[in-house]
């Protein structure tokens, strides 16, 4: 928790553009939000998502802990990047 790593994955499917964040999942066919542990929520920091099919590789600050909305958990893992990969 709070140490900078590298971690690849794929743009779950429907991710919206010009928002500052997705949801990066292990497999291409995943749907992300199916299990709060299959996927790990991405914020940008200095960009905004566009859709990158394909595996991207990400570097940024990863966080492990339970974050909860109206009593629900909602994320168990977390990054934090700047821009996405060109």
């Amino acid at each position: 928790d709070g140490k900078r790593i590298e971690l690849w994955g794929y743009m779950a499917i429907g991710t919206l553009e010009g928002l500052q964040g997705f949801e990066l999942v292990p497999e291409s066919c995943e749907c992300g939000r199916s299990r709060v542990n299959h996927f790990v929520d991405v914020t940008l920091t200095k960009d905004q998502t566009k859709f990158i099919p394909g595996r991207i590789t990400l570097t940024g600050v990863f966080h492990a802990s339970e974050e909860s909305t109206d009593g629900f958990i909602t994320s168990l893992y977390r990054l934090k990047v700047e821009k996405l990969p060109k």
